[in-house]
């Protein structure tokens, strides 16, 4: 989104967000889904936006493969804290 307003604005397009930054908007949107569908369902719907997530990352595929066989919120913590 800041990148959108900044380009609405007339600015020049700002740096992306860190791995920290990343790392920080995959929970929350975990976080959510989760509290709308419950751990078991949450981790197969959420799966299907790593792809999204991952586009930015300097590990792209590896980190996407292993987001891709995630099975409970601890692997996908795991996935987050060893890759972001």
């Amino acid at each position: 989104f800041t990148e959108s307003r900044a380009l609405l604005e007339g600015r020049d397009k700002p740096p992306g967000p860190n791995l920290a930054e990343q790392a920080a908007i995959i929970r929350h949107h975990l976080d959510m889904v989760q509290n709308l569908y419950g751990e078991r369902k949450a981790i197969t719907y959420f799966r299907k936006f790593a792809a999204g997530y991952v586009r930015r990352h300097p590990e792209r595929k590896s980190t996407l493969l292993r987001f891709m066989a995630c099975k409970t919120r601890a692997d996908v913590e795991d996935v987050i804290s060893q890759s972001y």
